[in-house]
């Protein structure tokens, strides 16, 4: 009433007054939700280096609900959820609110496809064994989500490593496979997880001396390591990661005929770590290389350190097959014997394997035509 005691010039000042108050006030509010939003947002974080998911989703819930447009508050809630109680599809609703703010976020397609990867997983166990075609869908919608990171510039490790991964063991396209494991080398040099895949997909693509330098690439890390150690635990890491690589150099120059560079791949391995395997393995080198005696000292060392080996069996039947390849036969018989009584060995074709080491002692080659084929 009492505006209305004044000229129009008053009241239309008070009311621009009020106006810029109610604007003002406003305003103040949002800046104070915005930065409860941040507080919360930050406490949650706290929350998370503790373990504490369930809390870590309540205080997200309520950043979120201050500021519905916090990408980054939605990503750590979606990672959350896939931590407390294994939420996938609460976790893959956050993605799909992520990919609807921001359609050309590539984080969120990678890591929706590493969620989608979470979820066939979890159908596998639910349904048992499922054949490959009727996994191939998902496998491809994990692809494009990987394909749409990229595309959306999410370019680093990680993406590559994956991508290269899927097409390597899902859809066999191993040339793609290794431009993407060589580019996620170029972001990670001393990755040796990415030199042991590309090897293999060099193997499947039949580049097996390709397979090899990448091999010899881990072998190198390791020797560099031990000439100059600086922590214990990497070079326990390096050594048990060149012995592997070792015996699949050995594997590799078996395939191409090259027993000298074979021999000196097994004597590496057993030099970094003796193994039963790895004696077995240079047992047999000599049984179809070299001297049956010596063939024989190594498979009895193998023996002897396969207390608990569960091929301990296999090492006793070719021992035997070595005897039986030097004439003895009393002794031949007598491993024999003992190897069929050790677990998994009655379906042992021991009279394939005794004619394919003669065939392969007699031509001293590993190829040969196999009997019966």
């Amino acid at each position: 009433m009492f505006g209305l005691l004044l000229d129009d010039g008053v009241i239309m000042k008070q009311t621009g007054l009020i106006a810029i108050a109610v604007f003002v006030l406003s305003f103040a509010g949002q800046l104070v939700a915005q930065q409860t939003a941040e507080e919360y947002f930050q406490l949650a974080l706290e929350q998370k280096k503790k373990g504490r998911y369930g809390e870590v989703i309540r205080l997200l819930d309520e950043a979120i609900r201050l500021n519905t447009n916090n990408v980054e508050a939605l990503f750590e809630r979606s990672e959350a959820k896939q931590n407390n109680q294994r939420d996938l599809d609460g976790a893959m609703e956050d993605l799909e609110t992520i990919l609807q703010l921001a359609p050309a976020n590539g984080k969120a397609y990678f890591h929706r496809a590493r969620l989608r990867h979470s979820l066939v997983l979890r159908l596998l166990k639910k349904k048992g064994r499922t054949p490959s075609s009727e996994l191939k869908p998902y496998f491809q919608e994990i692809l494009d989500d990987v394909n749409s990171a990229i595309s959306n510039g999410y370019k680093n490790k990680d993406s590559y490593w994956y991508r290269a991964d899927l097409l390597s063991r899902h859809f066999r396209r191993y040339t793609e496979a290794i431009e993407d494991y060589t580019a996620a080398l170029l972001d990670a040099p001393m990755e040796t997880g990415l030199y042991f895949n590309r090897s293999n997909a060099k193997r499947n693509n039949d580049d097996l001396k390709g397979a090899a330098e990448d091999l010899r690439e881990i072998v190198l890390m390791y020797e560099d390591e031990a000439a100059l150690p600086t922590n214990k635990n990497e070079l326990k890491r390096l050594r048990r990661l060149a012995t592997m690589a070792l015996n699949g150099l050995s594997s590799i120059f078996g395939l191409l005929e090259q027993p000298d560079d074979q021999l000196w791949a097994i004597e590496g391995s057993l030099k970094i770590e003796p193994t039963p395997a790895g004696y077995a393995a240079r047992g047999r080198h000599h049984m179809i290389f070299g001297n049956l005696n010596d063939a024989i000292a190594d498979y009895d060392k193998a023996i002897e350190l396969s207390k608990n080996d569960t091929r301990k069996g296999w090492y006793l039947m070719s021992r035997g097959i070595v005897h039986t390849l030097d004439g003895q036969t009393e002794k031949a018989e007598a491993d024999f014997t003992e190897g069929r009584k050790l677990p998994r060995m009655d379906r042992y074709r021991l009279n394939y394997w005794l004619e394919l080491s003669r065939r392969q002692r007699d031509q001293r080659r590993i190829k040969v035509k196999l009997p019966g084929s």
